[in-house]
């Protein structure tokens, strides 16, 4: 009798990790990425977004003297054509953009660290989400190729609302709140149209 009390606990254990992962992965599919690319003088800049997504939990991982991160992942791709299509088409570059975020406590300010732009501050919280949560007008690569239609970009941003370090990182397999990850996004090229006179 022990032993079968024992398995049915272990069973309702199990169920219900089961049941936590399975939502938990239903819930992560809201998240997508907002995506733009644009050529000018065959220099290619994109902009991404985290969309529909609760700034709570990072807004309480800041609160609670923790640190949240988040990563863009960036690639150009070139369309194969003809014969080469077979081999599908061709990754040209990859890049990964990552934003560690935290606040100071002592100015009461908002601290962004980024690979491009340095450290920024800010006091206004709506400022600082905007800045965490989007990346602007980022100079992705320059072409070769006049023809900018035979290229396209893919992205997709990954949230750490708390982020965890090494031997740690472990947690973030059973727990949503650690990682979230969109789905790629893919865009063309769109040439940036010129002011109207």
């Amino acid at each position: 009798m022990k032993l079968n009390l024992r398995r049915n606990k272990t069973r309702g254990a199990f169920s219900l990790v089961l049941l936590f992962i399975s939502q938990s992965y239903v819930s992560a599919l809201t998240e997508t990425t907002s995506l733009s690319a644009v050529v000018e003088e065959k220099v290619i800049t994109v902009s991404a977004q985290l969309e529909e997504v609760s700034p709570d939990e990072v807004l309480s991982s800041l609160q609670e003297g923790l640190k949240s991160e988040i990563i863009f992942q960036l690639r150009l791709y070139h369309k194969n054509r003809g014969f080469f299509s077979f081999f599908g088409d061709r990754l040209i570059l990859e890049k990964t953009i990552t934003r560690i975020a935290y606040l100071d406590i002592f100015e009461d300010l908002f601290v962004l660290e980024t690979e491009e732009l340095g450290i920024r501050k800010f006091r206004r919280k709506d400022h600082f989400l905007k800045s965490f949560f989007q990346l602007q007008d980022y100079r992705l690569a320059e072409l070769s190729d006049e023809n900018s239609s035979k290229f396209y970009v893919l992205a997709r941003i990954s949230l750490k609302p708390v982020r965890i370090v090494t031997p740690l990182n472990i947690i973030s397999l059973f727990f949503r709140s650690t990682a979230i990850t969109t789905p790629w996004a893919e865009t063309a090229l769109a040439k940036r149209q010129g002011p109207d006179f």
